[in-house]
């Protein structure tokens, strides 16, 4: 279903461009290929009816390429609509459980770190940061009355807030050297590599200024053994 909704999509959004593109044959060139539209995996709403797919544009020119977040009919009888239109991707949708509002993250402005922003399906109006952690977010997950949200983040061992985790932070930056010893495997995480943060899961009210609570700082899960085979993985020094 997720690759019908994602095919439908890519067709429908590619459309007006193959259109006004429409010419004789033509053997198909490097630039066709590469400034296709690419397509995401589609969220889809809690009514079934919509879903969100995250469109890249991509560009030969240095720093030109364009990803936005688009809102399509799974039946295909509507157009899509562009619902962001900023530089930075926007990534880990979800939508409020009754579909009027989407929480996604993001790295707009000045963040240093990807943050959750909120954006009313109502609209018109633009997302609305509500998280301001210096260690980032990512995956969030509403609450069933549509109030809270869940996420996760990356803290430092030791720091109880997120005062000691910004001051951990900017002290590692500060330091002219960087060098870790491993003895476990993988020694990356995706993209990024593995150090000796640990995620924790925070709640937060689904409004800009509330605060986060780490749910697991101080706890008897993240204090004990096996919690995360990153501890394993001594700081960078």
């Amino acid at each position: 279903m997720r690759s019908f909704i994602a095919f439908v999509a890519l067709v429908i959004i590619s459309l007006p461009t193959a259109q006004a593109q429409a010419e004789e044959p033509r053997a198909i060139s490097h630039e066709d290929v590469w400034k296709m539209n690419r397509v995401g995996s589609p969220v889809v709403g809690p009514q079934g009816q919509l879903a969100i797919v995250s469109v890249n544009e991509p560009a030969y020119e240095k720093d030109g390429d364009v990803s936005d977040l688009w809102l399509i009919r799974v039946d295909g009888e509507a157009a899509p609509r562009r619902l962001t239109a900023t530089r930075e991707g926007e990534s880990d949708v979800a939508w409020r459980p009754d579909g009027g509002a989407i929480a996604f993250t993001a790295k707009r402005g000045d963040d240093e770190v990807k943050q959750i922003y909120v954006l009313d399906m109502a609209g018109p109006g633009e997302a609305v940061r509500v998280t301001d952690l210096s260690t980032g977010c990512s995956k969030p997950v509403w609450s069933p009355d549509g109030t809270m949200l869940a996420f996760e983040s990356l803290v430092y061992p030791g720091a109880q807030d997120d005062a000691a985790n910004k001051a951990e932070k900017e002290a590692r930056e500060e330091r002219k050297y960087n060098v870790s010893a491993y003895d476990i495997f993988p020694i990356r995480q995706w993209d990024r590599w593995r150090d000796d943060r640990d995620v924790h899961l925070f709640v937060q009210e689904a409004v800009a200024g509330a605060a986060a609570k780490n749910l697991l700082v101080g706890s008897e899960l993240v204090e004990g053994p096996g919690y995360s085979v990153s501890r394993r993985v001594p700081a960078a020094r």
